[in-house]
This record gives structure tokens, sequence and C-alpha cells, in this order.
């Protein structure tokens, strides 16, 4: 409607309820027009319900505040969304800070550490295209926290301040830090890298009085732990309950080794001799303490490990003059030779998807089961752990010795 007048103010009559928008400009006595300022007015329209349960915390990082509210009561059917407004002082005047949409209730803010700051959070809606707020809601407030954290420490290869000598063109640096922070490496007053560091999960120690240089073993569930310790007249495997420990040695022979322990925490694979010959590979049932021999008497086994679905097992064996890895089928009671050498293969482990075992020969190898094609990793002297798989099957970690120091290596599959 165009409406020309020479009186202000002007009366618009019979506006219905809504939304109306106005177009205003002047005319001179030449008829040249101005631009057009514009207004809405509105019209019976009740503004929205504030949001509810307002709460200002100090956030997980420095300097922040976790700002959370609850929709309004009644949720109005063309919710636009919220706005948070802050203030230094309580009661304002309030500036807004953002507008977020009508499905979030939770806003992280930055401010000064140690200054308190007010918040009020408005509802929004749309009316024929005119956003209307709501009247504030009840204030909140909170203080973001920033303490300094503790340094961190290196550990490897050497403690912070003794120097060494480092044979290698590649140094690498381990140490502890404070779970969720960020470390930056510095090297002669330059940073040089900066790192991530894990959040810290939920831990819990446990003293295992076994040989410390010997790995130890858990099943899936991290409840059971297998590893040597001291026996009547040698080193015996033993098995320990995380929970209640409780203790089982395979003491049945004056020396077992090489546990190993099934996926589901139902059996102990281990090998064992005594003073005059080698009593085999044996297979100890935890339910019921049932021993059983799996391979004949006087035969030399080694590194005994379970495929992932716990139904086979690969360990090592002495053939003559031959060594063999072979994969025993826990169910049937047959043994399957896969790999035979003149050298001694040791620390088998399975992939996770059950279809390469790797194992130490002279280096790191893989052994594809479906091929029986090896594949050489590593080419130092000897290994020192066992090479677990990445949970996904595509890399491989492994700690070899070499001529002059000890190393971690990381293969990508």
């Amino acid at each position: 409607t165009v409406t020309r007048t020479t009186a202000s103010p002007y009366a618009d009559q019979g506006l219905t309820q809504g939304a109306h928008h106005y177009d205003l400009s002047q005319v001179n006595r030449w008829g040249q027009q101005s631009p057009s300022a514009t207004a809405v007015a509105l019209v019976d329209v009740a503004p929205p319900a504030p949001p509810q349960a307002l709460t200002v915390a100090a956030g997980t990082s420095c300097g922040t505040l976790a700002i959370t509210w609850q929709a309004p009561d009644p949720v109005p059917p063309d919710l636009a969304g919220f706005r948070i407004l802050r203030s230094e002082t309580s009661g304002g005047p309030y500036l807004l800070r953002t507008e977020v949409a009508p499905g979030q209730f939770a806003f992280t803010d930055r401010g000064a550490a140690g200054t308190a700051y007010f918040y009020v959070v408005t509802t929004v809606v749309l009316v024929d295209g005119v956003s209307v707020p709501s009247a504030p809601s009840a204030e909140a407030s909170g203080t973001p926290q920033c303490q300094q954290p503790a340094p961190p420490v290196i550990t490897d290869p050497t403690v912070a301040g003794q120097p060494i000598q480092w044979p290698d063109l590649v140094v690498g640096i381990g140490g502890l830090a404070l779970p969720g922070s960020t470390l930056t490496l510095i090297q002669d007053g330059f940073p040089v890298s900066t790192l991530q560091v894990d959040e810290a999960a939920s831990q819990t120690s446990y003293p295992i009085p076994g040989y410390s240089w010997h790995a130890i073993s858990l099943d899936a569930a991290g409840q059971l732990a297998v590893y040597p310790v001291d026996g009547p007249e040698d080193e015996v495997v033993a098995v320990r309950s995380l929970a209640s420990g409780t203790e089982v040695q395979m003491d049945e022979w004056p020396m077992t080794y090489d546990g190993a322990i099934s996926p589901d925490g139902t059996m102990v694979a281990y090998a064992s001799e005594d003073w005059d010959d080698y009593r085999g590979l044996w297979l100890y049932r935890l339910a019921d303490s049932v021993r059983t021999r799996l391979t004949p008497d006087g035969t030399f086994v080694f590194s005994p490990a379970f495929s992932p679905d716990g139904l086979n097992l690969a360990y090592s064996r002495r053939n003559g003059a031959t060594r063999e890895i072979v994969i025993h089928d826990i169910q049937a009671g047959t043994d399957t030779v896969v790999y035979s050498t003149s050298a001694w293969p040791s620390s088998l482990i399975y992939s996770p998807d059950g279809s390469t075992v790797a194992f130490f020969e002279s280096g790191t190898r893989l052994l594809d089961l479906a091929t029986g094609q090896t594949t050489q990793l590593g080419g130092f002297l000897r290994t020192i752990t066992p090479t677990p798989f990445s949970p996904d099957g595509q890399s491989l970690v492994f700690c070899e010795l070499g001529p002059v120091a000890q190393r971690a290596e990381g293969a990508q599959l």
C-alpha cells in the first residue's frame, strides 16, 4: 500500500496480527524521492518463553566456560534458535556472544582466566520472517580457570639434564606429561615439534612378582596375567587374577616357560622341561585345572601363540636339525607344519585376522599362512620383545637389538 502524507506521526489503521513491514521515503516539491528507511511493526505478537536451567561452569581447557540450558516450556513451533549474551557486570548490560541453532543447548565461551562473566540466554522465534526474542533467562555466572601445568619429564633416551652421546641420526624422545596437554619439543632454544598428549584412562596398578625382563601376557578382557616366576627349582609359568590376586603356577615340571593365554581367558599354553629332557607343549584349563599334553614327550617347543579365535596354537619346535613353525588345531589335535628353517623362529604372534604370523628369525618376519610366503621386516641381530600388531592389522611394531643400541622400529604393512 502506498500512502502520501504530510502528517507526523502517521496512524495506520486496521492492522491484523503479525509482522508489518514499512518503507519510508521523502518526496520534495519537484517529485524527487529519497532512499527508503525501513521498519517492522509487530501487532499482537507474544514473545516466546525464555530458556530454562541456565548453568555456567569452568571448561575443560584453559580460559573456557561451558554454558548449558534447557528448552523453553512450551517449545514454540516456530523456534529459530537461541542467543547467548554476556556481561562483566551482574544485571547487564549484556552483549551478544553468538546465536545457535534450535537443537543446540550448549556453548563453550572463552574469556580471561580469573574474570567473572554473567550470562543470559533468550529464545528466538520467526514471525513472518522477523526474529522475535524472548525475555532473558535467569542469569548465571562463571569464572574461567587456567592453572599452569607441571613441566613434562623426559625419560628417554636419557633423563633430562644428563647428556649422552647418541650414535644414530634419529633420536627418539619419550617421557611423561599431563594428560590432554600439548607438548612443544624445543631444541637449542627453538621449537621443532608439537605433540598432543592422550587423555588419561582409568588406571590401576598391579604388582607382579615375576621376572621383570620377561613379557607379561594378558587376556583380551585384561583380567588375567601370565608371567614367569621363581618355582621350587627353576622358572615356572604363573597365572594371576588381577581382580582377586590369586595365582596358579604351572609347576608340574622343574621348568615351564613361554606361557600364553587364550583370547577368552579360559586356557594357558606353555612349554616344559626337566633336567633330563624336554616335556613338550601343554594346555591348562583354568576352569577345572586340567592339564593336557599337546606334543609327544621329548619335544623341544617354544613361543606358543593362540589364534584370535582361540581354536589354534602356533608354536615353534625342533625336529632334528630343522626348526619348524607348527599350527596345532586344539579341537582336532592335529599339527600342520607351515614353515621350516635351520634357524630359531621365536616370538610368534598372530595378526588380528588370523591370516599372518609374525616371528623373529635374524630380523622380524611375516608368515602368510595361506601361501607360506615370508616377508623380512628387520635386519638387526635379535629381537628384544614380541611383535604386536595394531588392532586393524595394518601396522607392526618391533623392538630389536643391533650392534650399538636397542631401538624400536615401525612397519606399515
